[in-house]
């Protein structure tokens, strides 16, 4: 009979457990510590994430810009492109977090512009992702730049310009010659 006086006092407490609420702060607390803790990192992984997306996208631009400048002003699609990825890099030595960046250059020109299509992508490695089975992630993205070419008539449009400015001037000139000799015979 003892035993049976024992685990009545023991669903007693069970039962008053129910009702108090003395505590039960600190088990709330102690429950949601870990998902409010995973969600922190995952605020840190997600900013450092933008960041070098950002620094990622800012880097492709300008190596765009130097490849197009390049390759209008030599014609040689192989060394611009060259020299677009040594920008593209350099501007990323210092990125760390980043793995793996590249770029590809699309030479997309016609007879009017330069075209380039700067293809990038990285890989970031998360430090608070890995809780919830995300180890990196991939950035990739694109952009396009053109640049116009002098077109072949431009110096003719230069010249007929300059033909024409210089006759204003002269008609010009004739005009208050014309006008000066007209109020000295008054």
């Amino acid at each position: 009979m003892p035993e049976i006086h024992k685990v009545t006092q023991l669903l007693r407490r069970f039962r008053g457990l129910a009702h108090d609420r003395r505590g039960s702060i600190a088990i709330i607390f102690g429950l949601t510590l870990t998902p409010m803790t995973t969600l922190a990192g995952l605020a840190v992984d997600y900013a450092n994430v933008s960041r070098l997306n950002a620094r990622l996208k800012a880097a492709a631009d300008v190596a765009a810009l130097s490849a197009v400048r390049d390759y209008v002003s030599n014609n040689n699609l192989s060394m611009a492109k060259k020299k677009g990825t040594d920008v593209f890099n350099s501007n990323l030595k210092n990125a760390t977090g980043l793995q793996g960046a590249t770029i590809d250059f699309t030479d997309a020109s016609s007879k009017a512009s330069v075209t380039l299509t700067a293809n990038y992508s990285g890989t970031v490695k998360t430090s608070f992702g890995r809780f919830i089975k995300v180890d990196n992630v991939t950035l990739n993205g694109s952009g396009k730049v053109a640049e116009a070419q002098i077109l072949s008539f431009a110096p003719a449009i230069k010249t007929s310009l300059a033909i024409w400015l210089v006759r204003l001037a002269n008609s010009s000139r004739s005009r208050r010659a014309a006008a000066g000799s007209l109020s000295s015979t008054r």
